[in-house]
């Protein structure tokens, strides 16, 4: 094949060397079409001799600036890659494989995007669109998405705990706010320091200093709000695995319900009888699903329907 100019003899050398198939299709549209103009020859009209993109094939809707930059794009992930380019026409150009920890690059245009799908899966990983100010593009493997609860947890903690309770004929509780501001912010302590198991103080968090004022459960209930007068309380913590986060808060309520530990507030055997309860819950700080929780049982003398 003939080149009109070095600069697409060279474009075309780095096309074939990373996209054998591009190199193909143009060939073809060569050989068997007149004056059919490729996308990359669009834009050596536009480089070279100044020609409007407009002028030759309508206004263009992807593709280059004409500002040529050196690249490489590496693999950072522990699988390979299949690497495809983005032509003119904004159509996918099948391109090369990159295993895992490879790198490969070469010269093309500002603005040419490439896009990285994982092999054998074809999930897109990453898009990468070349710019001036970048040489050395790293695909690395995005970040699981964390999923948010649609229900609240401690709306779910609440129903689960009743109905544990409405089995045993024992009166429902009630949600206080207080209690759960309390256990909000020890779970996420807890979740921040991530020792590996739940602690009741921030003493065993190493946070004694700097948190003075809620140090233990008592503390922190009267740091929140909850009455002087009401100093009866029962608080439990948890660490556990949940993979569905709307039944995180239902999780722990039948963790604690259930086990030979921590049973007394929610089966009422505990000396005082609580009506008041407040949920807490925060994702660990390493791990896949890994949740802390706490709950703080409280009675208001009064019952405040």
């Amino acid at each position: 094949m003939k080149y009109t100019s070095r600069l697409e003899k060279d474009t075309r050398i780095f096309t074939r060397a990373w996209f054998p198939e591009i190199a193909q299709e143009e060939h073809m549209k060569f050989k068997n079409q007149r004056m059919l103009i490729s996308p990359l020859l669009l834009t050596l009209l536009v480089v070279v001799f100044g020609v409007s993109a407009a002028d030759v094939l309508g206004q263009k809707k992807c593709g280059n600036t004409g500002q040529t930059v050196k690249f490489t794009i590496q693999n950072n992930t522990s699988k390979p890659l299949e690497i495809k380019v983005v032509n003119d026409d904004c159509k996918e150009v099948s391109g090369r494989l990159l295993k895992a920890g490879d790198k490969a690059g070469g010269s093309s245009f500002v603005g040419v995007m490439f896009r990285a799908y994982e092999f054998p899966t074809g999930k897109l990983i990453s898009e990468i669109k070349l710019n001036a100010a970048q040489s050395i593009y790293k695909i690395t493997k995005p970040k699981p998405t964390v999923s948010l609860p649609t229900i609240a947890p401690k709306d779910g903690f609440l129903k689960e705990t009743n109905l544990i309770r409405a089995k045993k004929n024992l009166d429902p509780m009630m949600l206080d706010a207080k209690l759960t501001d309390a256990c909000q912010w020890f779970a996420e302590l807890m979740a921040e320091v991530d020792k590996g198991y739940p602690v009741h103080n921030a003493s065993e968090l190493g946070m004694k200093k700097l948190y003075k004022e809620r140090n233990k459960a008592s503390q922190r209930l009267v740091y929140y709000g909850w009455g002087k007068k009401n100093k009866a309380h029962y608080e439990v913590t948890a660490l556990d695995t949940v993979q569905d986060p709307n039944l995180i808060g239902n999780h722990f309520a039948r963790l604690w319900a259930l086990s030979k530990t921590h049973y007394k507030p929610f089966m009422d055997k505990d000396r005082t009888k609580y009506n008041r309860v407040g949920f807490g819950f925060a994702k660990a700080k390493r791990g896949t699903n890994r949740y802390y929780a706490c709950a703080i049982f409280g009675k208001i003398k009064q019952f405040e329907g």
